[in-house]
C-alpha cells in the first residue's frame, strides 16, 4: 500500500470528523435552547399569568352575560318598530289611461320605455341596421323563434360598432 495515500486520506477523514463534530455540537446547542424555551416551570412570569387566568375565569358570571345579551340582542333590546304611512288615494280616471313604465332599455342613441299590460307585448326598434326586441315586464315576446340567450347587440358583423358621434371623450393616461 502507498503510505502517502493513507496519510492524505487520514487528513481528509480528520477534517470531515471535525466538521461533523461542529455540526453535532451546533445541533445539540440548538436543541438545548429549544428545550429551555419550552420549559415553562423555569419562567417567573408564568405563575402570575396562570393566577390572572384563573381569576378571570372564576369571575365570569353566566347570568350577567346572558342578561347583557338579552338586553342588546334579545327580547329585552330596544324596539324600532316601522312607521306606516297612509297610501294617498289614487285618481281612477288617470290610472286607466296612463300607467307608470314597467321597464326601460337604453340604446346607444335613446331611451325606450315600454308601458304596462295595455301596451303591446313586444316592440321592434330599428337602430343602425340591427333589430332589437323589447319585452314588457312579464318577460313574454311575440316571436317564438327568438333565443333569449342570444345577444344581438354584440354582433360584430356590421362593423359600425365604433362610430364617432362627435361627443367629447374622456382623457386617459397611458401606462
Amino acid at each position: 500500500y502507498n503510505p502517502k495515500y493513507m496519510e492524505d486520506m487520514t487528513v481528509v477523514f480528520d477534517k470531515c470528523q471535525e466538521m461533523e463534530a461542529q455540526r453535532l455540537q451546533f445541533f445539540k446547542e440548538t436543541l438545548f435552547s429549544i428545550h429551555k424555551c419550552l420549559n415553562i416551570s423555569q419562567d417567573p412570569d408564568l405563575p402570575q399569568i396562570y393566577e390572572e387566568f384563573y381569576h378571570t375565569v372564576n369571575n365570569a358570571d353566566h347570568e350577567k352575560d346572558l342578561k347583557w345579551w338579552s338586553n342588546n340582542h334579545g327580547v329585552n333590546m330596544a324596539m324600532n318598530w316601522p312607521l306606516f304611512e297612509e297610501f294617498p288615494p289614487v285618481n281612477h280616471k288617470s290610472s286607466n289611461k296612463k300607467v307608470a313604465p314597467v321597464s326601460t332599455q337604453v340604446s346607444t342613441n335613446r331611451t325606450i320605455s315600454t308601458e304596462s299590460s295595455e301596451s303591446k307585448k313586444s316592440e321592434k326598434i330599428e337602430n343602425n341596421g340591427t333589430t332589437t326586441t323589447l319585452t314588457n315586464g312579464n318577460g313574454t315576446t311575440t316571436s317564438r323563434e327568438a333565443n333569449p340567450f342570444e345577444e344581438e347587440e354584440w354582433d360584430e358583423e356590421g362593423g359600425d360598432a365604433l362610430v364617432d358621434t362627435g361627443e367629447p371623450g374622456v382623457p386617459v393616461k397611458a401606462l
